[in-house]
Formats: structure tokens, C-alpha cells, sequence
């Protein structure tokens, strides 16, 4: 008798793929604008070579005598797809490294900040671009000075001859180690990104220092978030002690007898909505016409430009030096300001004292005709007044950003 036993075999797999997406990185230098001081002799961008392109920003200028200065911005742009941050700063003069050991003459001032004047660190973000055709951007201002009040006559004296200075700075930028759309607010306690309701006070996290900026949430534009500063900025010539580009509580616009005009700013100095004959068509048909234009914003303030949007581009920039990601900023609008979410009335032209939208008065980024502009007024009002030289109305911006930048 013989059993036969068959052969008992089961095969497993798992079959498995992964995509890799085609990624570019491509940072660089662009747009050397606004250029004050001296006149240079050379002030371009070029390569380094062929695989290192637009990365060295070369500036010559010479110095006649004390006080000469010569000031200039460049953006760094990321149009990759990889999000990058600062790997390392080096700054040079004549080819030593600068520090306490080596500083600069006493009489030679050499600068370089963010355009806002706040320090460029290590571990500082450049996102990625936002998409093919959005890229982002960050401005670099640098200064360089024969300093009137620091040179000696010594120094004078004992030059011999034309003199010739070196001033190098390096960054080095590289792919980042953690995201940079920072998780840049916190939103209030039993709320999430998708359940928000108009007026929801929303501030920015400690950890970016933006604590004390707060906002209230007006509605949302498909995945993003909009929301009004809560209070104004501390800007312009009624400024709380020395500017700060930043919200402050205690900066309110005009309020009333017995409360300080803190943060109030005439809306421009130039009527650039209007061509002398109507409305500019880009800007609509009729009034009221949404009229805020950031063009040119950094030729504001005491210029013919733009000055309100001055001081929104600028706070944006604080924002996103500080991490966070910044779709747009701008101003209220008088259709937003009268939406029932809202409350202010378009016909009776008064708005809800205890609401959020009176908590300053501000300007909006409307046009009443082309002599006024709308805004929100401290009686508990929507009100119309001269763009060009009212200047108790202050400036408290909207922002637009993705759902990313919160916890």
C-alpha cells in the first residue's frame, strides 16, 4: 500500500509603486530696485556659470566725501518646488570675515536686512513657489555708508590716494528640514479650520513671535482662510512713539475726545484711480469701485504713490519673515463691510457697535467718487472721507492664506 502526499505550496506578494514627482529647485536673485544714495557705477545680477545662474549681485560706488551712502533692495525668489531655508550667513570686508575680532572701520557703515529692516537669520523660510507661473519672494535691503558722524579728520588726512573697499555677503540657501508654512496661528479653543464663524478671534503663535497679532475671521475663499486685523498698525506720522509696521492694541485710528490719534495715515497722495475724466476702467464702471493697488507700493510713503499699501506690503512682509505664508494682504472692502455677516448697513451707514469691525477706526479699500474714499469711522459708522489729506483713519489689513498656517 503506498500514500502519495502532494507538494503544498501559496505564493504571497505584494506588489508595491512609488512616484516620485519631478521637482525643480531654482532660488535666485531678481527685480535690484529702489536704489537711493549715490550713484553706482555698477549695480547688476549675473551668473556665476552655467549652472549657477542669477546668484551673485555685483554693486561699485564710489564716495566723494562723509555722509555719501548708497542703498539698494534685491529679491531672493523661489521658483522651485522644494521649500528652502537659510543654511549659513557670511559677511566680509576685504575678504576677512567680519567680527568683534575683525569689525568694520569705525567710520564705514555696511548693511544688509530684510526690506523691513528685521535681520536675515539661519533657518530663516522661502517657500516654494505657489504655482508655475507664483513665485515667492522675499527683499533684501543693503546699505553701505561714509559715516559724517564717525570719521575723524585723521582718517582724512592720512589717506593716500583713492582707496578701494571689499564688501562680501553670502547666503547659502538649501532644501528645508521642516515645512515652511509654518503653523504660524492658533485658532480658537473648539474650533477647526472648516467650522470658523465671522468675528472668531484667531492670533499667531509664540513660537514665530506673532502673539500679539491677532485677527478675526470673516469667511473663507475655498481652501483659504480671510481675516481682518483686529486692530490697526502702528504707522505713519501719528505713530505710538516709533513705528512699528505691527498691529497694536493700542492704536486706534481717530476715537473720540480723550483718546490718542495713535496710527492714522492719509489713504495716498495720489488720486491714481481716477485719470481726470472718470473711473480708470481696470478699476470698473461705476462707483462704489474697489480701487487698493499695491503697484509701486515702495515708492510710499511722501511720494506720489500708494501710501497706505505701503504699510500693508510691509506687514506682510513681518508676516512672512516670521514664517508665516501670505497669499495676499489688501484692505476691506465696502461690499465685504456691508455684507449682513458683518453688519454695517449700506444704507443707514451705521455698523454694530459691539461687532469687530469697530474696533478702529481704518480705511477700506474702496472709492466713494474720486475725492473720497469709504472707511469705518469711531461714531459706529461707515463713512466717506478725502483720501488725500484726512489722515485720523489708520490702516488695518485683511490677509488671505491657506488652511496650513494653523494648528
Amino acid at each position: 500500500i503506498s500514500i502519495g502526499f502532494a507538494a503544498l505550496a501559496t505564493t504571497l506578494k505584494i506588489n508595491g509603486t512609488a512616484n516620485i514627482s519631478k521637482n525643480t529647485w531654482n532660488v535666485y536673485w531678481d527685480n535690484i530696485d529702489n536704489q537711493d544714495g549715490v550713484t553706482p557705477t555698477t549695480s547688476e545680477i549675473v551668473n556665476e556659470d552655467d549652472a549657477h545662474k542669477k546668484n551673485i549681485v555685483n554693486f561699485e560706488v564710489t564716495f566723494e566725501k562723509p555722509g555719501d551712502y548708497y542703498e539698494f533692495t534685491v529679491d531672493v525668489v523661489n521658483a522651485g518646488t522644494i521649500d528652502a531655508e537659510i543654511l549659513s550667513i557670511e559677511k566680509k570686508f576685504d575678504d576677512n570675515v567680519i567680527s568683534q575680532e575683525n569689525p568694520l572701520p569705525s567710520y564705514l557703515k555696511y548693511e544688509v536686512t530684510y526690506e523691513n529692516g528685521s535681520e536675515i537669520k539661519v533657518a530663516d523660510k522661502l517657500a516654494k513657489r505657489t504655482d508655475a507661473s507664483t513665485f515667492t519672494r522675499k527683499t533684501y535691503k543693503i546699505r553701505v555708508e561714509y559715516d559724517r558722524d564717525a570719521v575723524t579728520n585723521s582718517d582724512v588726512n592720512n589717506q593716500v590716494g583713492d582707496v578701494t573697499h571689499t564688501f562680501d555677503f553670502k547666503v547659502e540657501y538649501g532644501q528645508s528640514s521642516s515645512p515652511s508654512i509654518a503653523k504660524a496661528f492658533n485658532l480658537p479653543q473648539g474650533k477647526t479650520v472648516d467650522n470658523l464663524q465671522v468675528g472668531d478671534e484667531i492670533c499667531g503663535t509664540e513660537e514665530l513671535g506673532l502673539n500679539d497679532q491677532c485677527f478675526n475671521f470673516i469667511r473663507y475663499d475655498n481652501n483659504d482662510i480671510v481675516m481682518l486685523a483686529k486692530y490697526n498698525l502702528n504707522v505713519g506720522n501719528y505713530a505710538k512713539g516709533t513705528e512699528t509696521f505691527k498691529q497694536d492694541s493700542d492704536v486706534r485710528g481717530y476715537c473720540g475726545s480723550g483718546c490718542s490719534e495713535y496710527g492714522t495715515v492719509p489713504f495716498s497722495t495720489n488720486v491714481y484711480w481716477h485719470d481726470g475724466n472718470g473711473l480708470k476702467p481696470e478699476y470698473g464702471s461705476s462707483y462704489p469701485a474697489d480701487v487698493y493697488n499695491a503697484v509701486n507700493y515702495k515708492s510710499a510713503p511722501g511720494t506720489d504713490y500708494y501710501s497706505v499699501a505701503y504699510y500693508v506690503e510691509t506687514y506682510k512682509g513681518i508676516l512672512e519673515t516670521a514664517g508665516a505664508t501670505i497669499k495676499s494682504a489688501r484692505l476691506l472692502t465696502y461690499s465685504e463691510a456691508t455684507d449682513p455677516s458683518i453688519g454695517c448697513d449700506g444704507t443707514s451707514w451705521k455698523c454694530p457697535t459691539d461687532g469687530f469691525i469697530m474696533n478702529t477706526s481704518f480705511w477700506l479699500g474702496t472709492g466713494f467718487n474720486s475725492y473720497c474714499m469709504w472707511s469705518i469711522y469711531y461714531t459706529n459708522n461707515i463713512s466717506n472721507y478725502r483720501w488725500d489729506y484726512t489722515d485720523d483713519i489708520g490702516v488695518r489689513p485683511v490677509i488671505v492664506l491657506s488652511k496650513d498656517n494653523f494648528k
